[in-house]
């Protein structure tokens, strides 16, 4: 009985190794996103600024790259110049972990490399077409770390990013139209009554901008509205204009199912107005608007009516 369970451990351990020598040899799917150059730069606490650059690239070995890293001084001076070989390895997630195994330093007054030595570096980043983000410190805002990646000519790769983050708001483009019994709305200008409203969004050529019209048919409200990825605060923000004379600004704070919640404040002729906004379409062909919170100079306005606005065109 011993004999056929250590043979069955065995079997099992020896299983474990294979699987993990499997996955150990397969290419990760950022892994494509990781070579090029990449920059960001770094205020210093007595003044200037020092740029950090990186130039990646792969090595035949799965997951495994050759960085070249220079500093350089706001004079234009170089400051260090090193490599690191590293290891890419999924931490969780989108996560991943770098795992700096060799390094090898030029000295600037002879020119000449040091020769690879045994190195130790290890840090969590995420990656994206336009953006590498180091986690060093997470505790503190100054601990992470955002390069962003050096793009040649005919390379667009904000563009690419941007497009796939806003896609989520697909369901938002078209014409819809409706009709709701309005309160007063200080804080909008807007008086009490039945209105007709018109709801309209558009992307641009290459849907990185999204651009919209919310307007009642008697021209007595029109909202003139831009929304676009803001790639440092890896947040959708949404502008709004309106002819009573508001401006607001707003991020998306929470997708599901269709539905999109925005936190809204700005500027009003009446004071500082802020409010969350849901954008819900998880009815086919229909929107509806949900008004949460919203207070006027911190003074509560009271409740607004739903606006149910039916899906006439694409």
């Amino acid at each position: 009985m011993t004999f056929k369970l250590n043979i069955l451990l065995g079997l099992a351990l020896s299983l474990v190794v294979a699987i993990a020598d499997h996955h150990e040899g397969e290419s990760l799917n950022e892994s494509s996103l990781i070579p090029g150059t990449w920059a960001r730069d770094q205020t210093q606490v007595r003044g200037g600024v020092m740029t950090w650059k990186k130039e990646i690239i792969p090595t035949e070995e799965a997951n495994t790259f050759i960085e070249t890293i220079t500093t350089t001084k706001a004079d234009g001076s170089i400051h260090r110049h090193w490599k690191l070989k590293f290891k890419v390895t999924r931490a969780n997630g989108p996560t991943l972990v770098f795992n700096g195994f060799k390094m090898d330093s030029k000295n600037l007054g002879t020119g000449k490399w040091t020769g690879w030595q045994d190195a130790n570096i290890r840090y969590t980043f995420q990656i994206d077409d336009a953006f590498w983000y180091e986690f060093r410190d997470v505790k503190n805002k100054e601990g992470l770390f955002t390069y962003t990646r050096v793009s040649k000519a005919g390379e667009n790769h904000y563009q690419t990013l941007a497009a796939k983050k806003l896609s989520i708001l697909q369901p938002m483009i078209g014409t819809f139209k409706g009709s709701v019994n309005l309160k007063n709305a200080e804080s909008y200008g807007i008086t009490e009554g039945k209105k007709n409203i018109t709801f309209i969004c558009k992307w641009n050529t290459d849907k990185t901008v999204m651009t919209g019209q919310w307007a009642y048919d008697d021209e007595s409200f029109d909202v003139r509205l831009i929304a676009s990825y803001n790639p440092r605060e890896r947040s959708i923000r949404m502008n709004y204009h309106a002819s009573t004379g508001n401006q607001i600004e707003a991020e998306l704070i929470g997708v599901y199912n269709n539905g999109f919640l925005w936190d809204r404040g700005g500027d009003t002729p009446q004071g500082q107005l802020y409010e969350k906004c849901l954008m819900d379409y998880s009815k086919d062909g229909q929107l509806t608007h949900r008004i949460i919170g919203r207070t006027l100079n911190g003074v509560p306005e009271g409740e607004e009516p739903d606006i149910i606005l039916e899906k006439v065109s694409e």
